[in-house]
Order: C-alpha cells, then sequence, then structure tokens
C-alpha cells in the first residue's frame, strides 16, 4: 500500500511587490495550495489540462498529463535523456515522464515543503533511483554548466517579472541555457497575454506574482538568453476548458474541501480560477520549443 504524500503545509503567502523577483511568494503559494489542488483536480500536476474542447469528457487529471507528454514529444525525451524540471512542484509531471520514457530527471522548486512532496513521491514509485528534487532559485541554479540535456519549464515565467532590470525572465532562461548541454532543448509552456493593452496581470490578483509577457516577448527574452526556437505551438483553445472543469470539481467537491483545507484556501482558489475564466478574452497559452546555440 503506497504511503499518504506529507501535507504541503507553508508560511503565510505575502502579497506581491512590484519590480521584485517573487519567487519565494509563488513558491510558498503553490505550497499552501497543492493539497487543495490535489483534492479538487484529482492530480498532484499544478498546470493546466490540454482538452479537445469544451465537451471533452477527460478529467482535470487526463488532460494535465495529456499536455506533460506533449512536453516530453516536443523534448524528444528518451532512454538515458537529463531532464531537468524547473519548477517542479511535487514532482508528478517529471515522475510522470520519468517512467514513461526512460528519461532521468532532476526537479527543482523554490519550495521546500514542495520539494520534499516530490521527494516522498519519488520514493513511492519503482524508478526512484531516476528522480531527484532540490530547492533552489531558477534564477540562480544549482547545478553546473552543460549537466542537462533538456529542461522544462512549465508556467514558471508567468511569475517572473520583466518590466525592471535585471529582468528575471531573462536571468532565469540564461540560467537554463547555462545547465544544458550545447544543442539541448527547452519547453517552455505558459500564459501568454494576447494583446499589450489593458490591465491584465492586475486581474489575476489571487496569485502572488503574475507578470504575464506577449508571445512575442518570450520570443524576444529566447533569442537573448541564447536559443533558437524551434516549434510554437498555440494551445489556447485547447487549455481553455481547464478553467470551467476546476470551477465545477471545487463547487461538486466543496464541503470537502472546506473540511479538509479550510475556508480562506478554498475561497482564494476559487476566485483565482474565476479569475483566470474572465481573463481568456486576452489570456492565451503557448508551448515553445527551443534549441541551445552551440
Amino acid at each position: 500500500m503506497t504511503a499518504p504524500a506529507p501535507r504541503t503545509t507553508a508560511a503565510a503567502v505575502t502579497p506581491p511587490v512590484e519590480g521584485t523577483v517573487n519567487e519565494a511568494d509563488a513558491g510558498a503559494f503553490y505550497a499552501a495550495v497543492a493539497d487543495f489542488c490535489a483534492t479538487a483536480a484529482g492530480t498532484a500536476a499544478l498546470h493546466k489540462g490540454y482538452f479537445h474542447g469544451p465537451e471533452d469528457p477527460a478529467s482535470l487529471a487526463e488532460g494535465a498529463d495529456r499536455l506533460t507528454r506533449l512536453a516530453g514529444d516536443r523534448l524528444g525525451l528518451a532512454p538515458g535523456d537529463r531532464l531537468l524540471d524547473i519548477g517542479c512542484g511535487t514532482g508528478q509531471p517529471a515522475l510522470l515522464l520519468a517512467a514513461e520514457t526512460g528519461c532521468s530527471v532532476t526537479g527543482v522548486d523554490t519550495s521546500e515543503a514542495l520539494v520534499r512532496a516530490a521527494r516522498h513521491r519519488a520514493a513511492q514509485t519503482e524508478n526512484a533511483e531516476a528522480a531527484a528534487f532540490h530547492q533552489g532559485c531558477v534564477t540562480a541554479l544549482p547545478f553546473p554548466a552543460d549537466g542537462f540535456d533538456q529542461v522544462l519549464m512549465v508556467e514558471v515565467a508567468s511569475h517572473l517579472p520583466h518590466g525592471v532590470l535585471p529582468c528575471a525572465k531573462t536571468r532565469a532562461l540564461a540560467e537554463a541555457a547555462r545547465v544544458l548541454r550545447p544543442g539541448g532543448r527547452l519547453l517552455l509552456a505558459d500564459l501568454v497575454l494576447l494583446s499589450r493593452s489593458g490591465r491584465q496581470d492586475g486581474e489575476l490578483t489571487a496569485a502572488p506574482s503574475v507578470h504575464l509577457a506577449t508571445p512575442e516577448h518570450h520570443l524576444e527574452l529566447l533569442d537573448a538568453a541564447g536559443f533558437d526556437v524551434l516549434h510554437v505551438d498555440d494551445l489556447t483553445e485547447r487549455v481553455r476548458p481547464t478553467g470551467h472543469k476546476t470551477l465545477q470539481a471545487i463547487h461538486q467537491r466543496r464541503d470537502r474541501l472546506l473540511k479538509a483545507h479550510g475556508p480562506a484556501i478554498a475561497e482564494r482558489m476559487t476566485v483565482l480560477v474565476e479569475q483566470l475564466a474572465a481573463a481568456d478574452r486576452h489570456v492565451g497559452y503557448h508551448m515553445i520549443t527551443a534549441s541551445v546555440r552551440d
């Protein structure tokens, strides 16, 4: 019988301060809500899902795994490859890719609580020796140069400021390039602004340190960090059902969620999902595959 994962307790989440790299705030937020998300969505993956339309009957867990598998396909993962998952959370996506492709995975996250949960999850798998999880900063990775064949960044860049210097997004991508071997691949999947106008960041107040960029800005940042873009998937319509399905799951499991996690977390997560749904008209989702220049 598999032992239950430890609860991811965290300190209170402080509000974001404009112009700072609030990695700690974002990490604390996800640590605080990880158990809630697992209860509501039925998966430990803390990212969007891939669906074939609003009527797709797939669960949130199935959708999240589809997105993870698409990322693995784009990276061309194979047995023996060394994958770094930046912003690994509780480790579910990385461990899925390790189990299904034969790659070895290293995960890094700013949250000590999430890293502990990832290590516990890895210990319950048959290929625990193929996975390692570390606490660290995305803008100063605790790894040597040229140590990985692929890097995965799912919904990480959107928490890094880009309107002030030094640009945290640029620093994070430069770190990804540094730890990749020459010709190694990066997979960047994230929310994007479909227009430069409007107050899109300000509409997502329920999560800390939200700093969305346009698709064009992402491409500019990748080029400046030393990457050549290989492929861009516009997944906006594929991930859009995630919001409705999540709201539906929260309402269906509300009593259980309130009892297990309390009204404060339940209310905050409901507000966040509602904000994301309301932002659909000007927020998209792109998956970018790039290779670091030799």
